[in-house]
C-alpha cells in the first residue's frame, strides 16, 4: 500500500478516535455527523488502494477500520451502518484467508463478532452462531500471542453471546422437536419393528433436547441477561407443558421394548478415554516398560483431568471451562504415552510398523486438541486413538517376532487408512462418478500402480517381500471401469510421471487425478532429468539405474504414506460442505420410489449438519438405500466448493494454455458462453493461490466442463480425472480426428474433433450441445466453434426426463 495511502488512514483513522472521546456515551446526531467524514475517505483510500493491488493486510487492515467507523456510526443510525460495517468486515476477512497475519485476523475477528451480535438482535441464531466462532477463534489467537488483557477482553463479551446464543438454539429446538413430535405420534402406532426402533432413538435424543428442567434453567439465564426474553417466559413455560405432554403421548403409542440410552456427552466421552489410557499406564508399568516416575507423572495428569469433570449443577461458562481444563489435561497425558520409546530392534518389521502407528497416535492427538470437537468426531477420535493404543501394545508384545508382525500388518493398513479419513472428514463431498462404485476383492495390503515396467518392477519385488497385493495393469473388461475399481479398492497409489509424453503419461495423470478425487494416499515417481508437469503438493521420489536404491525408495515412501496424514487439517469446521453434501442428496431422495425412510434419514443428516461423522453416517445410509443409480460419498484431497445455486451457470474450460492455437479456442469459447448466459473460467485464469486445489474447486462449482485433449497435455490429463471422479457434466474434444488423441481411459468416451486452421470449424457439431441460452442470443454470426458448443449446454440446463 502506497505510503501516502497509509499516512491518509492513519490521519482517518486519529479523527475517527478524537470523533469517539469528544462524544463519550452521546451517540445522537451530532456524533454521526462527525463520523461521516472518516467513512468517506476510508472508503476513497480504500478504493485507491484496490486499484493498485495493494497489499492484502494492510488493505485488509483498513477495510477493518471503515467498518469500526460503520459500527460506530450505527450507534446513532443503527442496523443500516451495521450491515455496511459486515460487508467491510467480510471484505477484509476475505483479503486473510491464508492465515498469514493471525493477529490482524484475530482484531478483526472480535469486531466482526461485535457487529454480528448487533444484527442479531439477541435472536438471530445463524448470526450469533457466525460471531461465537469468531469469538472463540480471537481469543484463542490472543491467548496464544500472550496478550491476556486482549484475550480477557474477547471473553467478556463472548461470556454474553453464549446466554444469548443457547436461549436462541433452546427457542429452534423447542420449535423443531414439537413438530417432530406430531410427526413420530403418528407414525409410532403403525411402524413396523425396524421403523419402531428408529422412533425409540429418535425420541430419546428428542426427550433429551427437550427437557424441561434444562429449558427452565436456560429461560432464567436468558431472562437475567438478555431483557427481551423476559416477555415471553411464561409463553414459554406454556410450551414446555405442552411438550412433555407430546413425548408421553408418543411413548405411549410405542410397542414395549427395552430403552435407548441418551447420546454420551463430550465430559462422558472424555471419561472414557481416560479410562483407557490410565489401563494402559498401569498395564505399561507391569510389563518394565515405563518408571514408576513416569507412571506418577501420568496418574497426576489424569488425576487432573478427572477432577475437571463438570458437575450437573455447573452454570455453562463453569461447564465450557471444566471441558477445556478436560481437554488440556487428556492431551498432556496422550503426548506422554505416545512420545515414549518403542520396543522393536531399529531397522526392524516391528519397529517399522511402531513407527507408523505411533505418527498416527500424534495425528489423533492434534485432532483432539482442537477445541470442542463434536460429539461424535470427539467420540471417534477417542475411539481411534484407543483403537491404536491397542495395536501399537499387541507390536510391542510381538517385538522382534517377525510372523507375530505380518499378522499384525494389515491392521496398521487399515488403522492408517481410517485416521487419514478423519482427518478429512471435513472434505465431504457427494459426487455422481462416471463410473460404477465396484471395488476389487484385495487385502488392505494393496499398492495400485501406474507408469513405467521399470515402476512396475521394483514394486513386485516389495510386494513379494511384504505380502503386498499389486494392481498395475486392467486384466479384464473396460480399461476405465477397471483401473477405478482397482483404484478403489488399493490402500495407497503410486505414480510415475517419467513415462514419456504421449498417451501413457496422459493415463498415468488421468489416474493420478482419479486417485487425489478419492483423496489416497499417493507416491510420485520422476527421474532426476524429470520436471514435475504440476504441484499436486506431494514431494516426489527420484529413482535412478540403482534398482536396490529404487526399492529402498519405494519402500520408505509407501509406508511414509501410510504414516503421514498429508490431507485434511486446513479447515476448522464442516461448514458449507455438510450444507452442499446434503442438498446434493435431496434431489435424489425426493426421486426415489419410497422416498418415506430417507426422509427421516434426511432430517437427521440436516440436524447432524455441523458433526462431520455424524452427518456421514446420516449419507452413508441415504447413499446405501438408493442404490447404484444413486450418488456416492467422497473424501477428496482437498475441501469442495460450493456451487452458487443463484449465480449464472458456470462453464469450467480445460485445454493447454501455450499452444498458437490455445487463444483463438478460448475467446470462442468464452464468447459462447457469453452469448448464452454463461460464466467462463480456464484454470490460468482462478484466482486461487494453491494452482491444482483452486482447479479442483472451479470443477466442484462448474455447472458443465469442456475438456480439450488435444497434444496430450499432462495438466489436461489430470483435471479430467478429477472431473470424472466428481461427475461433473462434460464433453471432451480435441484438434483434427479424435483417434489422435486417445489414450486407454477414454477409449469407450466420445470424443468431439474440430478441424485446424485460423478459425476452428466442427469436425463434429455434436459436442457442443449444451450450452442453454439464458436470454435471446444476438444475431452476431457464429463460427463453427460456436455451433459446436451451443447444444451441449442447452443439454446440461435440460438433461433428458
Amino acid at each position: 500500500m502506497h505510503v501516502d495511502l497509509i499516512a491518509a488512514r492513519d490521519a482517518a483513522v486519529a479523527l475517527h478516535d478524537r470523533v469517539v472521546s469528544q462524544h463519550g456515551t452521546r451517540f445522537d446526531a451530532a456524533f454521526a455527523s462527525a463520523l461521516e467524514p472518516v467513512i468517506g475517505e476510508l472508503e476513497r483510500i480504500i478504493a485507491a488502494a484496490t486499484a493498485d493491488k495493494s497489499d492484502p493486510v494492510e488493505l485488509s487492515r483498513t477495510l477493518r477500520w471503515l467498518g469500526d467507523a460503520h459500527f460506530d456510526h450505527g450507534r446513532f443510525a443503527g442496523q443500516p451502518s451495521w450491515h455496511a460495517a459486515a460487508q467491510a468486515y467480510l471484505r477484509a476477512e476475505q483479503l486473510l484467508g491464508d492465515g498469514s497475519a493471525p493477529i490482524e485476523q484475530a482484531k478483526l475477528d472480535f469486531n466482526f463478532a461485535n457487529t454480528l451480535a448487533q444484527l442479531s438482535d439477541g435472536a438471530d441464531v445463524k448470526l450469533l452462531e457466525a460471531a461465537d466462532i469468531r469469538y472463540r477463534r480471537a481469543a484463542q489467537v490472543f491467548r496464544d500471542s500472550f496478550l491476556p488483557d486482549l484475550a480477557q477482553r474477547v471473553e467478556q463479551r463472548y461470556a454474553l453471546l453464549r446466554t444469548q446464543l443457547e436461549a436462541g438454539r433452546q427457542q429452534i429446538r423447542m420449535g423443531r422437536g414439537y413438530r417432530r413430535l406430531q410427526e413420530l405420534e403418528a407414525e409410532a402406532a403403525t411402524a413396523d419393528p425396524i421403523a419402531q426402533a428408529q422412533i425409540r432413538k429418535e425420541l430419546a435424543a428428542l426427550t433429551q433436547q427437550l427437557d424441561p428442567q434444562s429449558i427452565t434453567a436456560t429461560l432464567h439465564k436468558s431472562v437475567a441477561a438478555v431483557s427481551v426474553l423476559a416477555s415471553t417466559s411464561g409463553a414459554e413455560q406454556n410450551s414446555i407443558r405442552e411438550l412433555e405432554a407430546k413425548v408421553g403421548a408418543v411413548t405411549a403409542a410405542l410397542p414395549a421394548n427395552a430403552s435407548v440410552s441418551d447420546p454420551a456427552s463430550p465430559a462422558t466421552e472424555y471419561d472414557d478415554l481416560a479410562r483407557q489410557l490410565f489401563a494402559r499406564i498401569r498395564a505399561d508399568e507391569a510389563r518394565n516398560e515405563i518408571s514408576a516416575d513416569g507412571a506418577d507423572h501420568l496418574t497426576q495428569s489424569l488425576q487432573k483431568f478427572m477432577t475437571a469433570i463438570p458437575n450437573a449443577s455447573d452454570d455453562v461458562l463453569t461447564h465450557e471451562a471444566k471441558l477445556v481444563q478436560m481437554r488440556e489435561a487428556l492431551v498432556e497425558a496422550a503426548d506422554a504415552v505416545t512420545s515414549r520409546q518403542r520396543r522393536g530392534s531399529p531397522g526392524s518389521r516391528a519397529a517399522r510398523a511402531l513407527s507408523i502407528v505411533e505418527a498416527l497416535q500424534l495425528a489423533i492427538v492434534a485432532e483432539q486438541k482442537r477445541p470442542m470437537l463434536p460429539t461424535y468426531e470427539s467420540r471417534l477420535a477417542n475411539q481411534l486413538f484407543a483403537d491404536l493404543s491397542q495395536l501399537s501394545a499387541a507390536l510391542e508384545q510381538a517385538g522382534d517376532d517377525d510372523a507375530r508382525v505380518a499378522a499384525l500388518e494389515p491392521r496398521v493398513w487399515r488403522m492408517a487408512l481410517n485416521v487419514q479419513q478423519f482427518a478429512r472428514r471435513y472434505h465431504l463431498v457427494v459426487a455422481k462418478p462416471d463410473f460404477a462404485m465396484l471395488a476389487e476383492q484385495a487385502s488392505v495390503k494393496s499398492l495400485f500402480i501406474s507408469g513405467t515396467a521399470a515402476l512396475q518392477k521394483v514394486a513386485r519385488k516389495l510386494a513379494d517381500r511384504d505380502a503386498i497385493e499389486l494392481f498395475w495393469e486392467a486384466r479384464r473388461g473396460e480399461v476405465a471401469q477397471e483401473r477405478w475399481s482397482q483404484l478403489l479398492a488399493a490402500s495407497v497409489t503410486v505414480f510415475d510421471i517419467a513415462v514419456p509424453d504421449g498417451p501413457a503419461r496422459m493415463q498415468v495423470c488421468y489416474e493420478l487425478g482419479l486417485a487425489l478425487a478419492m483423496g489416497k494416499p499417493c507416491v510420485v515417481v520422476r527421474r532426476a532429468d524429470t520436471v514435475m508437469p504440476f504441484d499436486i503438493e506431494i514431494p516426489p521420489i527420484v529413482f535412478s539405474d540403482d534398482s536396490g536404491a529404487n526399492l529402498r525408495s519405494l519402500e520408505t515412501a509407501v509406508y511414509a504414506a501410510l504414516s503421514g496424514v498429508r490431507w485434511g487439517g486446513r479447515t476448522p469446521q464442516i461448514g458449507d460442505a455438510g450444507k452442499a453434501a446434503i442438498a446434493a442428496v435431496e434431489p435424489h431422495v425426493r426421486a426415489a420410489a419410497a422416498p418415506g425412510q430417507l426422509d427421516v434419514q434426511l432430517r437427521m443428516a440436516r440436524a447432524n449438519a455441523g458433526d462431520a461423522v455424524a452427518l456421514r453416517g446420516s449419507l452413508d445410509h441415504i447413499v446405501g438405500s438408493l442404490g447404484a443409480q444413486g450418488p456416492v460419498i467422497l473424501l477428496p484431497a482437498w475441501v469442495p466448493a460450493a456451487r452458487n445455486s443463484a449465480a449464472r451457470p458456470q462453464c469450467f474450460h480445460v485445454m493447454p494454455f501455450s499452444h498458437p492455437w490455445s487463444r483463438s479456442v478460448r475467446d470462442l469459447v468464452a464468447e459462447t458462453c457469453a452469448r448464452h448466459g454463461w460464466n467462463y473460467t480456464r484454470g490460468d485464469e482462478s484466482t486461487a493461490q494453491r494452482i491444482i486445489p483452486g482447479i479442483w474447486q472451479e470443477i466442484c462449482r462448474a455447472s458443465a466442463v469442456i475438456i480439450d485433449i488435444s497434444g496430450f497435455n499432462a495438466n489436461v490429463g489430470l483435471e479430467l480425472g478429477l472431473v470424472h471422479a466428481l461427475g461433473r457434466p462434460y464433453r471432451i474434444v480435441a484438434r483434427g480426428h479424435p483417434k489422435d488423441h486417445m489414450f486407454p481411459a477414454v477409449e469407450k468416451v466420445q470424443i468431439h474433433g474440430y478441424l485446424d486452421g485460423p478459425t476452428p470449424t466442427p469436425l463434429n457439431t455434436r459436442w457442443l450441445s449444451w450450452l442453454k441460452p439464458q436470454r435471446r442470443p444476438s444475431s452476431a454470426p457464429r463460427s463453427g466453434l460456436h455451433e459446436i458448443i451451443s447444444p451441449f449446454l442447452l443439454q446440461v440446463m435440460s438433461p433428458p426426463g
